[in-house]
């Protein structure tokens, strides 16, 4: 294996693993979610109506087929829709593995990008030069988690219950999640979330308000996920990238590294 792709396969390693982290703490925080885990495989279902929000990842390549059978068996068992999320090349056995489950692939391209950058630091140090008028607050309170709500739930297109149960009533005390909320002459327009595992800091929620964007906000908001993530300790920064962010992560020095496809029940 050549270095560079030894180190693509690391930092999507590092990415896959915070990306588990994540969604293991939003199905446990969930009333009635589920965050099971068995032989490398783990299943984080939270009963809500999106697909994404039910997902069965396996962790690495000691995964079995029976971890992951009993993980589809689990999620049939519930009325939400879910997805096995397998990255391409890194989890084709596992993509075989859903075949004799009865799965198929949801779409014939990757469906979410998974992007890293391995010198965080360089990036963190552009936080302080804001777009004119903005200001980004960290929440220390529950107002600017409210306020994140806000910005995610339009942003997003999602009821702000959902957001609410996704980021739960106290998951910004937690030690290594910080979520904040970025203002425009006092109304909230921009929000951001960072978790961190060990050395990587993955970047997630961000979003801007339709009114607000184009502006560098998204851009501003990231980089203070990675600033505050590096002053905690880590060295390399993660996320997973719609397509409207792609351009701006990539402007940012973030590089391709993964690509996950869905497997889903047939039609």
């Amino acid at each position: 294996m050549s270095s560079i792709s030894a180190d693509r396969a690391r930092l999507s390693a590092l990415g896959h693993e915070n990306l588990i982290e994540a969604w293991s703490g939003i199905a446990a925080r969930v009333p009635g979610g589920i965050a099971w885990r068995q032989d490398g495989v783990a299943a984080l279902l939270t009963g809500m109506g999106v697909r994404l929000f039910n997902q069965i990842l396996v962790q690495d390549e000691a995964a079995t087929e029976a971890a992951l059978a009993a993980a589809v068996a689990l999620a049939r068992s519930r009325s939400a829709p879910w997805v096995v999320n397998l990255r391409v090349g890194d989890d084709d056995r596992a993509a075989a593995m859903a075949a004799r489950l009865g799965l198929v692939c949801a779409t014939s391209d990757a469906w979410m990008p998974a992007l890293a950058l391995s010198d965080a630091a360089s990036a963190g140090k552009g936080h302080g030069h804001l777009p004119a008028g903005l200001e980004i607050v960290r929440a220390v309170d529950a107002a600017v988690v409210a306020d994140h709500v806000l910005v995610a739930a339009e942003a997003f297109g999602m009821p702000e219950d959902m957001v609410h149960l996704v980021l739960g009533p106290e998951a910004w005390l937690q030690p290594d999640v910080a979520l904040y909320t970025g203002y425009l002459d006092g109304a909230p327009v921009v929000a951001g979330l960072g978790l961190r595992t060990g050395s990587t800091i993955g970047v997630y929620n961000i979003a801007t308000v339709e009114a607000a964007r184009r502006r560098g906000y998204g851009e501003a908001i990231t980089r203070r996920v990675i600033a505050d993530g590096v002053a905690a300790g880590a060295s390399v920064a993660i996320l997973q990238s719609s397509a409207m962010g792609r351009a701006t992560y990539e402007r940012i020095g973030f590089e391709l590294v993964a690509e996950y496809s869905g497997w889903v029940e047939p039609a």
